[in-house]
């Protein structure tokens, strides 16, 4: 019995498989009636040819819509197509178009009830590459409900719906020449209308696409459209009435594909406005819209010098992040304070092509940003554009520190680019130089991290002189523990094993090579701004297979949310929305604060979709945000600004906190309601008080949480609910210091702290010293500076006590100038000390330990005396000559020629440096950096006589002498 059941089943297994219908595209008719079966590419089994273009239609012969599941997929990318229309022909409706090789299994496309029970597939090749091609199976389905697509200008001047498509007014073909086409689409349900787009395909900036936030044409401009990238979704706000206005307009020539956008409702969003800068007042109060230069979408023009100031207007402060950024570089460019006039801090200078960072105004900015365009009198672009939004202020943006500790994040992959600010008036951890570098002036510390293998070729540009040095790679483990140990140290940051590239040159454009780059290998990279002139480092990938990973700077996470109306049982609403997240493989956590109550903590590992609510949120009609915070990327966070529904009861309660706090300060909890009545709070540590209003003395950190009060008027039965935030922020640790002396006087003093993430520092002294630098660097401190120097963290606004560490500057002797004395031909000083060296052509002399020096050789000279605490000083050069001009032999790793000279001569190194020269009164006449090898200098016209030359390299410094003969 077992055995016939078993025959049974593999017969009409094998019975299937017979009956399974194969067919080949475009054999066997134009059209096809089936509801079984498999399609095949026209290659059948086999690759499919070149050059093809095949059409053919799979009808079901019913009632119901012919459904396909493509099971295999590969064609050659961008050029080989399969195109899938709803209908009988190919000027259908499109449902599908794909080219590649997709991992597409369980991908189906249904028919609609406008197909008429049919689908179209055409396949296209071109001349060159094929591969196996696609198997897609065929069968019969209840039909999908076909969405309405309406012809932009075609219908009623106001359309009514939450669904559909739009299309420019050719439809599935080409628009028309000198079109200005206007309509108005609204919410049938209270909502707002949102446009999501699928197609854009504009003769850029001619042909336009404008969208109003209203009933027509005279409402605020939300955003102009034209060219062919896809802009992300355009939804109305609520001082709309629910609609938006479109206009398209077109020129006398050129036309495309034009517009495809679908339609749907949702929670309306803070009315946003386009700027165009100079156009408006000159002081502009908004929250949200869009910032474009002068020409919109067209170029701006030359010879521009604009000015106009946006403020937030509500105690926040201001953000813009660009979303295009098109100028001609260094000489075309925005300059933006940090609050609401020209003599404010100057936070960013943009120029070029690649996109910033986002610029946020700081607590100091009156919640302000000021800015000034700028541009030549040649070469123009199409500008730029940016969002605007408010967030929460913070402290002042932080420029590079000059410290590696303190190195930010950089890539390479943003499709716009992306730039960072250089580092002004910042002190150097090297001396003289490192590796290539001869010098290392106002540095900034920079890494990366590797998401592809390979080789990266690296562009660094700068409006200025810019230098750099690459090193690595570093594993995940190194970094972890920390490489700047390594790097800093003058021996091991030199060895070819760490050190990948250096250059030290006077362009404002150097490249980075870095080969044979691997999956989360990190790299580590000092520039430096020779100049310290306020300006941008542009990082651009020119070439190799690598990647770098942007996650670490940056990320494309965006939050979605939908309000619901008040309930007037408790005048609440709640929130329920989600988050859309490219951070899921960080072990991290991922924090989102509702500003009307309500704290959620994701941990790692999670999904890149993150769904949330938040309930019993207070009806105010008051603006209020949703904010993500990732832990381990500072850049990466996200906020969402909505509006809470009104209140709805007449006994509507407020709740108030004086938090975010610190430990030790006061917490105040305020419930505020417009009748008398009975309050209820609950909140953490099981706390709960019927007080309308409540202080904590001497706060700690365990009060923090989500604080609830209820309120109830028993007159009227009248109940509301309201929520607050409340964060006591822990006090920080005293700070650990330390320093390096005793130090000689003119030496450098050293001051340490142990580094806490986010900490800002404060050192102060009773000789007047202060620095906000975790290591701030003393360079030749006078004895002045022995004492204590006293130092606090601040972190996130909370202050440290403060620690004490103490210093202590020797003295040195202030060392007289050598002279010269004819009686007994011998070279002398006054001053005093212990022991004394002197040195002919910067070699020491053996033996001669005393103040006095008989002269045997011409050359140059100079005493070094030794105190009796150990320090010592040198004095002046002291070049003597019994004949006339001396040989200048005093530096092995200088020599010039022609000596003496008539002001052109060239200097010959053996290191990479910075050459300064001096006249005989000491001042400063020539600076310039040299590389190893031959130099050519030109002084111009000097006054004759002699002039000193001195070399600062990674040697140290050495000392040459010249002769110039005076004007030529």
């Amino acid at each position: 019995m077992q055995l016939r059941n078993l025959l049974i089943t593999t017969y009409v297994a094998l019975a299937n498989i017979v009956s399974a219908q194969s067919y080949t595209l475009g054999v066997g008719g134009n059209v096809i009636t089936t509801c079984s079966g498999n399609i095949l590419d026209p290659g059948g089994v086999g690759d499919y040819g070149n050059n093809l273009n095949i059409t053919q239609t799979f009808c079901s012969g019913s009632n119901d819509c012919i459904q396909l599941t493509i099971n295999n997929f590969a064609t050659e990318a961008n050029f080989d197509y399969l195109r899938v229309y709803d209908g009988i022909t190919s000027t259908s409706e499109p449902l599908f178009e794909f080219s590649g090789i997709g991992n597409l299994p369980a991908t189906v496309i249904t028919g609609t009830n406008a197909s008429g029970g049919c689908l179209t597939l055409v396949f296209n090749s071109d001349d060159s590459q094929n591969n196996s091609g696609f198997d897609i199976s065929v069968q019969c389905a209840q039909c999908t409900v076909a969405p309405n697509v309406y012809i932009l200008g075609e219908g009623s001047t106001t359309i009514n719906t939450c669904d559909g498509i739009v299309r420019d007014p050719g439809g599935l073909s080409n628009y028309l020449d000198n079109l200005n086409v206007i309509q108005t689409f609204c919410s049938n349900t209270g909502q707002c209308v949102r446009f999501t787009f699928e197609e854009l395909q504009l003769e850029n900036s001619v042909d336009i696409i404008k969208f109003y936030d209203g009933t027509s044409i005279s409402a605020p401009l939300i955003d102009e459209l034209s060219g062919f990238s896809i802009p992300p979704p355009i939804t109305c706000s609520i001082a709309s009435g629910g609609c938006i206005t479109i206009q398209l307009i077109s020129n006398d020539s050129i036309s495309y594909s034009g517009l495809k956008a679908s339609i749907s409702c949702v929670p309306c969003v803070v009315p946003t406005q386009t700027i165009i800068l100079g156009e408006s007042d000159s002081t502009i109060q908004t929250c949200n819209g869009i910032l474009k230069d002068s020409g919109g979408l067209g170029n701006y023009g030359d010879n521009e010098n604009i000015t106009q100031t946006i403020c937030s207007g509500d105690g926040q402060c201001l953000k813009l992040t660009f979303i295009e950024l098109n100028t001609e570089p260094v000489f075309d460019r925005l300059t933006i304070y940090d609050g609401p006039t020209i003599n404010s801090e100057v936070i960013s200078i943009v120029s070029g092509f690649n996109l910033p960072i986002p610029i946020t105004s700081s607590t100091s900015s009156s919640g302000c940003l000021t800015l000034v365009f700028t541009s030549n009198n040649s070469i123009s672009y199409n500008g730029f554009k940016a969002t605007i939004s408010c967030v929460t202020c913070q402290n002042s943006p932080q420029l590079p520190t000059g410290l590696c500790n303190d190195a930010q994040p950089f890539c390479t992959d943003n499709q716009e680019g992306i730039t960072f600010p250089a580092a002004i008036n910042t002190q150097s951890e090297f001396g003289n130089g490192i590796c290539c570098l001869g010098g290392t002036p106002n540095p900034a510390w920079y890494y990366l991290k590797i998401e592809d293998p390979g080789n990266l070729d690296v562009l660094i540009t700068s409006g200025f002189d810019v230098d750099f040095a690459c090193w690595g790679p570093f594993d995940e483990s190194e970094w972890q523990n920390g490489v700047c140990e390594q790097v800093i140290d003058p021996f091991l940051s030199c060895l070819p094993s760490i050190l990948v590239d250096c250059s030290f040159s006077g362009a404002a454009i150097e490249n980075c090579n870095i080969p044979d780059a691997q999956q989360g290998d990190y790299y580590l990279m000092l520039i430096t701004n020779f100049s310290n002139q306020i300006t941008n480092i542009n990082f651009t990938k020119t070439g190799g297979a690598a990647t770098t990973n942007c996650d670490i700077v940056f990320c494309t996470s965006n939050i979605d949310i939908d309000v619901s109306f008040c309930d007037s049982t408790s005048n609440t609403y709640s929130l329920n929305g989600y988050l859309i997240t490219n951070n899921s493989n960080f072990d991290e956590t991922v924090v989102l604060t509702n500003s009307s109550g309500g704290v959620i903590q994701f941990n790692a590992p999670f999904q890149d979709t993150l769904y949330f609510s938040f309930n019993n949120l207070a009806s105010n009609g008051e603006l209020e945000s949703i904010t993500a915070v990732f832990s381990s990327n500072s850049y990466c966070n996200v906020e969402r600004t909505y509006f809470a529904p009104e209140a709805c009861s007449p006994c509507g309660v407020s709740a108030t906190t004086s938090s975010p706090i610190c430990e030790g300060e006061n917490l105040i909890l305020l419930a505020t309601a417009p009748t008398l009545g009975q309050f209820s709070w609950i909140g953490p540590n099981d706390f709960y008080s019927t007080n309308q209003s409540i202080v904590f003395p001497q706060s700690d950190s365990i009060f923090s949480g989500l604080y609830t009060v209820t309120y109830f008027n028993p007159i009227d039965s009248c109940r509301s609910v309201a929520s607050v935030n409340v964060l006591v922020q822990p006090k920080p640790a005293p700070p650990i210091l330390s320093n390096n002396s005793p130090v000689c006087r003119d030496s450098v003093l050293k001051l340490f702290a142990n580094f806490e993430p986010y900490a800002v520092y404060n050192w102060n002294s009773e000789n007047a010293f202060e620095s906000a630098v975790q290591n701030p660097i003393i360079n030749f401190p006078d004895v002045a500076y022995s004492g204590e120097y006293s130092c606090y963290v601040t972190i996130n606004g909370c202050a440290s006590d403060p620690s004490i560490t103490q210093a202590e500057i020797l003295p040195a002797p202030n060392v007289q100038d050598i002279f010269y004395s004819y009686f007994d031909n011998t070279l002398n000083s006054s001053t005093q000390g212990e022991l004394f060296k002197w040195y002919l052509n910067g070699e020491l002399i053996q033996n001669d330990t005393f103040p006095k020096l008989i002269v045997n050789s011409n050359g140059t000279y100079q005493l070094e005396i030794i105190y009796e605490n150990g320090c010592s000083r040198r004095s002046q050069l002291f070049d003597f000559n019994s004949l006339g001009i001396n040989p200048l032999v005093s530096s092995n790793l200088i020599s010039i020629y022609p000596n003496p000279s008539n002001g052109e001569f060239a200097i010959q190194t053996d290191e990479n440096g910075i050459v300064e020269m001096y006249d005989v009164a000491g001042k400063l006449i020539y600076k310039s950096k040299v590389q190893k090898g031959k130099n050519d200098v030109n002084i111009g016209n000097c006054a004759s006589g002699f002039y000193i030359l001195k070399l600062e390299s990674k040697s140290g410094n050495q000392f040459s002498r010249i002769y110039l003969k005076g004007p030529l």
